[in-house]
């Protein structure tokens, strides 16, 4: 067969074009190989991403353990963890020194030490305290569904000691960010301490505090008049956590300080 420019074309053998048709068939499926590996490589890198998100979020909600909130306001708040190593006495005389000063303090307290301490639990609460759930377990390695079921089996043996289920969460361990996210999913406050009034410590409270006060003696009761005195000579009022703290959900920033949304400069 002739060319249009008049020279001779060449003519294919069947082989030959069984070769090109191969041919054309491997280019087509190469072709759909690379696609189906830059997709690949598309979603590897989003999972990657994505896994990131994940840590990067994971990281922020470690900070949402709350120490203190932004305030411009002279207030502050006291919490008391209560491990059962204090005494009947030590824990009544603090419920009392905290009426005369118009502190009320959430006493972070195990469902066991609620269930055997029943009347002084009522004593507290009568005296303005709110109760709040000590966790005393590490629970830093746990899987997010064994902290959930942990901490759904605590809420239910806080809810049999007392009657309510508990709004303000105190771990010993210093909570993780997988339980930030579960308390998130109960409506439930991560509490930590901004300062520490113990035997030892008598800080200087600062606007927006939570003062925590921790084993509970006449040393410590000392200095907690001293610092409660002190913060109410600076014009620092106490105010109870439920009027203290801001709206469920408000964001807490890398020092554990919670502040309203669109207030952070």
């Amino acid at each position: 067969r002739l060319h249009h420019s008049g020279k001779e074309e060449p003519t294919l053998t069947g082989k030959t074009k069984a070769r090109i048709i191969a041919l054309r068939i491997w280019v087509r499926r190469r072709d759909k190989r690379v696609m189906r590996l830059l997709l690949l490589t598309f979603l590897l890198c989003a999972a990657v991403v994505f896994a990131r998100a994940r840590n990067g979020s994971s990281d922020q909600s470690e900070a949402e353990t709350i120490k203190s909130i932004r305030t411009d306001e002279k207030i502050f708040a006291m919490t008391v963890v209560v491990t059962g190593d204090e005494k009947t006495t030590d824990l009544e005389a603090l419920a009392n020194l905290c009426g005369d000063f118009g502190v009320s303090p959430t006493y972070f307290i195990t469902p066991d030490w609620a269930e055997e301490n029943a009347e002084l639990c009522a004593k507290l609460s009568e005296k303005g305290g709110a109760l709040g759930l000590y966790i005393e377990d590490d629970l830093r390695s746990k899987s997010r569904s064994t902290v959930l079921k942990y901490i759904s089996e605590e809420n239910e043996r806080f809810y049999v000691a007392l009657g309510q289920y508990p709004r303000y969460v105190r771990a010993a361990d210093g909570g993780t960010g997988t339980m930030s996210s579960v308390l998130d999913s109960f409506g439930q406050y991560l509490l930590a301490a901004g300062c520490t009034i113990s035997p030892t410590e008598c800080p200087t409270v600062q606007c927006g505090d939570i003062a925590e006060v921790r084993e509970v003696d006449e040393r410590c009761l000392r200095n907690v008049i001293s610092a409660t005195a002190t913060a109410i000579g600076n014009g620092i009022s106490p105010i109870a956590m439920k009027s203290f703290l801001y709206d469920f959900g408000s964001p807490v920033d890398a020092s554990g300080r919670q502040y309203e949304n669109g207030t952070l400069t």
